[in-house]
C-alpha cells in the first residue's frame, strides 16, 4: 500500500474550500485530506496537534488578517517538517515568491497536476504514480463547480452572486461555459450529470 500524504487546506472562502476539498477526495490517491480551515489561525492550531498535523498545507494566499505567506513563514519556524503549497489567482511578485519559504501555484490548476506536486514537493512522487485517479475526471472548474453545487441546494442566481461577490452576469457566464463543456443545455441537466458524475 502507497504511503499517505496527510493534507490540510485554508482558505477564507467556504464554497471554494469545499470544492478544492471534494474535488481531491474524488481521486482514489495516497492524498488524504485530513481537515479543512477557513482562518489562519485555525490552521496553526491544528498543526500544533501532533495527530492532526499534515504532511501538507494547502493555502490561499491572499486570506484575511494573517495572510497565506505569513501562515507559510510562522509553519516554517515552528513546523519545518511541513510542506506549505500557496494557491493564488492573482501574479505574485518574484521577490515576494523567492522570499517565501512555500510553493506557489495558480488557483486553477489542475486537480491531477496539483495532486502530483504534491507528490513531488514531499519526496513522495511514487506514491502518487502508483495512484488510481477518479473514473472520470472532472472537465468543470472549481468556480464552475461551487456554483453548480450552490444550485443543487436550491439557490437563486442572485442569492449565488451575493455568496461568491460577484454579479449576475459572471455567474451566467460561468454557466455558460459549464453547459458547453457538460454538452447540456439547463442548470437542471448540468446539475443531474454533476451529481451523477459524483463532482457535487
Amino acid at each position: 500500500m502507497s504511503e499517505i500524504i496527510t493534507v490540510g487546506i485554508v482558505d477564507n472562502d467556504v464554497l471554494v474550500l469545499e470544492a478544492l476539498s471534494h474535488l481531491i477526495r474524488q481521486y482514489r490517491s495516497s492524498i488524504q485530506v485530513i481537515w479543512t480551515a477557513t482562518t489562519t489561525k485555525q490552521a496553526i492550531e491544528f498543526c500544533v496537534q501532533p495527530r492532526s498535523r499534515p504532511q501538507v498545507v494547502l493555502t490561499d494566499i491572499q486570506m484575511p488578517a494573517i495572510s497565506g505567506i505569513e501562515l507559510a513563514q510562522q509553519l516554517a519556524r515552528r513546523f519545518p517538517q511541513i510542506t506549505v503549497i500557496g494557491l493564488t489567482a492573482f501574479t505574485i511578485d518574484p521577490d515576494i515568491e523567492q522570499a517565501a519559504p512555500m510553493h506557489i501555484l495558480p488557483k486553477d490548476i489542475p486537480i491531477p497536476v496539483l495532486l502530483r506536486y504534491i507528490g513531488i514537493t514531499t519526496g513522495k512522487d511514487a506514491a502518487i504514480e502508483n495512484s488510481q485517479s477518479a473514473p472520470v475526471t472532472c472537465l468543470l472548474s472549481r468556480t464552475e463547480i461551487v456554483i453548480l453545487q450552490q444550485y443543487a441546494q436550491g439557490r437563486t442566481t442572485s442569492s449565488i452572486a451575493h455568496l461568491l461577490n460577484n454579479s449576475e452576469t459572471t455567474i451566467k457566464t460561468h454557466m455558460k461555459r459549464a453547459f458547453a463543456k457538460l454538452k447540456v443545455h439547463s442548470r437542471t441537466e448540468a446539475v443531474a450529470v454533476c451529481k451523477d458524475q459524483g463532482w457535487i
